[in-house]
């Protein structure tokens, strides 16, 4: 059902004769953690960056994305500090819907296929670092959504978003991705 509203909304934009099609670059910070029962895990900052492709037509838009993206988190476990930093090809379709001439409100589903990772590992009584870079036992893909709100004046632009992850991380615990986004954005 849910690909045929999107189908639905592609040809309605497509198809119409006010369709506009515009692209560009966005970029930005990200805060990320996991929501794991642990009440010790802390954010983490990264960045995003990457292209997108906007087809718009009246008062709504469809803008896929393709973005590298930081994600991760820290921790301690006993006298160990950890430091985990995922990296991800992220592909958001967001659909937008105007507000205001400058103001849209944009929600949207999100795939995410992990790229590599890095977890390090600190003894606080030796100082001794651990690394480790294995993809073993982690999701190579995840689903998820996206919502936040984007302001466009001209060729540049603002937006704040929150993305969270149905799917966990690791196949062995319950953790998901939560990333909060702040991105700058220039259209061509």
């Amino acid at each position: 059902m849910k690909k045929n509203i999107f189908t639905f909304l592609l040809l309605l934009l497509a198809g119409s004769g006010l369709a506009q099609v515009s692209y560009g670059i966005k970029g930005g910070l990200n805060v990320s953690s996991m929501s794991v029962s642990d009440p010790a895990v802390s954010s983490k900052n990264g960045f995003h960056a990457g292209v997108y492709v906007k087809f718009s037509a009246l008062l709504i838009a469809v803008q896929p994305e393709f973005l590298y993206s930081q994600k991760g988190y820290t921790t301690s476990a006993g006298s160990n500090d950890v430091d985990v930093r995922l990296n991800y090809l992220d592909i958001p379709v967001m659909l937008k819907v105007k507000l205001f001439p400058a103001l849209s409100a944009d929600i949207g589903p999100q795939y995410s296929l992990l790229l590599s990772q890095e977890t390090k590992i600190t003894d606080n009584n030796t100082g001794n670092t651990q690394k480790n870079t294995g993809l073993g036992g982690m999701n190579k893909g995840n689903l998820g959504a996206g919502v936040g709100m984007s302001l466009q004046i001209f060729k540049v632009g603002i937006g704040a978003r929150y993305v969270f992850d149905f799917d966990d991380v690791d196949k062995s615990t319950k953790s998901k991705n939560r990333v909060f986004q702040l991105s700058g954005v220039l259209k061509f």
